[in-house]
């Protein structure tokens, strides 16, 4: 029995580890995107990673994030950017550089698609 749970949760951790989803867009079904720039907000001693791709900016007066969310919709939270960086690079991405966003003193992370 324990193999069995053990096989249900090791499958569906492969399934949600899949996603690259900012918003509703999943990128891995767009290979023109070439570039992301992800940042990061925390909550509850959680991170929750924003990601740029060009995407049009969202209208309205709340705007919803861009946040990265598994196929459910929810928005994965990491421990640390190191956690968030390194799933990144299992989804195919590279860091380029990093920089300080002067706006609101936050670092940001240019990744680069793997070829």
């Amino acid at each position: 029995m324990k193999k069995f749970y053990f096989l249900i949760v090791f499958v569906l951790f492969g399934y949600i580890s899949s996603a690259q989803i900012v918003d509703t867009v999943n990128l891995q079904k767009h290979p023109e995107v070439k570039y992301i720039d992800i940042g990061g907000t925390w909550v509850s001693q959680k991170l929750m990673v924003q990601a740029d791709y060009g995407q049009p900016r969202p209208k309205g007066m709340f705007p919803k994030p861009p946040f990265v969310r598994d196929e459910n919709g929810q928005v994965i939270n990491f421990n640390g950017m190191m956690e968030a960086l390194s799933m990144f690079d299992k989804w195919g991405w590279e860091l380029v550089t990093l920089y300080l966003f002067t706006g609101d003193n936050t670092y940001h992370y240019l990744l680069k698609r793997k070829s």
